[in-house]
């Protein structure tokens, strides 16, 4: 709260300024079709970001929208608090950023439709291919202790890092007072999300590494509290991410390995 001495007319008044106060009585004036949820990607070597964004360099995490990145090596912190599979069907790329032509749910038998091609990608039988994707609604939590939520999507050569990290959180046990043990929430964990240089068939590129920091404790109920209103947030489709913003090519000037 801030204090802030005023004169008006022969009087000294006080104007007092309380930006939390008033938040939580004025709210905001924006819904959710006025906002964008911000997109966490790994930069590459041609990513467009390193012309735009003063200090982008390859291997550094990079928020779509505040723009702000995150050193690759250090990492980050995040709370995975929804996770959805999905099937993209993708026009063959041609040098420029478009949305997927059709999403799929995770029930779909859509890849029952496909092909291998010589790259290993799905193709439709109208040369359109289907990629498996692993969409994690996470809540990021930099160095200094501020919170963002983003949206983070793995496909291609990251669907190995995916299936990893799923089934680390599936296999986290807190024992309880009688010794039984059970799987928590998944958004009651917290994971470091970094980067690395990984070599591959199509030469190297950056990939995410993920490793299980442990559980939020009790003096962060309140990031609980808040990681439980995001994952409810999405799940009941008031938080999403629209098809024109998850192109994996929507921030680098060539195709990328994921």
């Amino acid at each position: 709260m801030s204090k802030i001495k005023e004169t008006k007319g022969n009087q000294l008044q006080t104007a007092v300024m309380d930006f939390e106060a008033d938040a939580k009585k004025h709210g905001s004036d924006m819904n959710r079709d006025d906002l964008q949820l911000p997109i966490l990607r790994v930069l590459q070597d041609k990513s467009k970001a390193l012309k735009t964004v003063d200090g982008a360099k390859a291997g550094m995490l990079f928020n779509t929208v505040t723009e702000d990145l995150f050193d690759g090596a250090k990492g980050v912190t995040v709370i995975v608090c929804a996770y959805k599979r999905e099937y993209l069907e993708w026009e063959p790329y041609s040098g420029e950023s478009k949305a997927p032509v059709q999403t799929y749910s995770s029930s779909s038998d859509i890849l029952t439709k496909t092909k291998k091609d010589a790259s290993n990608r799905d193709v439709l039988p109208n040369n359109n291919y289907i990629a498996t994707t692993m969409n994690y609604y996470v809540l990021v939590q930099d160095e200094k202790g501020f919170v963002s939520p983003a949206y983070l999507s793995m496909t291609g050569s990251a669907l190995k890092k995916a299936r990893r990290w799923n089934s680390v959180m599936m296999q986290v046990q807190i024992k309880k007072e009688n010794g039984d043990t059970f799987n928590p929430v998944i958004f009651s964990q917290k994971y470091k999300l970094s980067t690395f240089l990984e070599e591959g068939k199509m030469g190297s590129y950056w990939n995410y590494d993920i490793s299980h920091i442990g559980s939020l404790t009790e003096k962060e109920a309140s990031l609980y509290s808040q990681a439980k209103a995001f994952r409810e947030s999405v799940m009941s489709g008031e938080v999403s991410v629209k098809d024109d913003e998850v192109s994996p090519n929507a921030n680098t000037e060539e195709p990328v390995p994921f």
